[in-house]
């Protein structure tokens, strides 16, 4: 007789660990926007800890002396898979640090305010020529009302990507 095996979830423990990185990752964003007073807060309120926070990322963080409150730094050298939108429609890139993590955000942001109604197509304009992984990001007013009513922007959930997951 054969023996048969349950097949594994194609990596599932790897699918935790990048979903935990998004979270830390956007707990020091809640941090650096004013969002949350403190890196507790923000750990708490985004369902990590400070512990794995200083374990992924070192480099954001410092404290003033041993055993002293953490704060964030302004900015940070970690790379992050993000989604944009360019005026051919949403690409995954990869964005370096947190400024251009930022800049994906911001963008990101007006964009969907743009499809919402809520801000004039032309505040796109101010993302011309600006670029993450080398794709500019959209900022042709028309085109991207064109792309709205074809649907190719109604898939932009978050902003980060998890690896495999598309």
């Amino acid at each position: 007789m054969k023996r048969r095996t349950k097949k594994k979830p194609q990596n599932k423990r790897h699918l935790f660990v990048e979903e935990v990185r998004i979270r830390d990752l956007n707990a020091i964003n809640d941090v650096r926007k004013g969002k949350a007073s403190s890196l507790l807060e923000a750990a708490r309120k985004r369902g990590t800890t400070v512990d794995s926070i200083r374990r992924r990322f070192p480099a954001a963080l410092f404290q003033d002396r041993r055993g002293g409150r953490i704060h964030v730094k302004p900015t940070d050298p970690y790379p992050a898979l993000v989604k944009i939108a360019t005026d051919n429609g949403p690409v995954i890139v990869t964005a370096r640090n947190s400024r251009e993590r930022e800049l994906a955000g911001q963008h990101r942001a007006t964009l969907l305010k743009v499809l919402r109604g809520d801000e004039p197509a032309s505040s796109l304009r101010k993302f011309r020529g600006k670029a993450i992984d080398g794709q500019l990001l959209a900022s042709r007013p028309e085109r991207v009302l064109q792309a709205a009513e074809g649907g190719e922007f109604d898939h932009l959930e978050g902003l980060y990507v998890i690896p495999g997951d598309g």
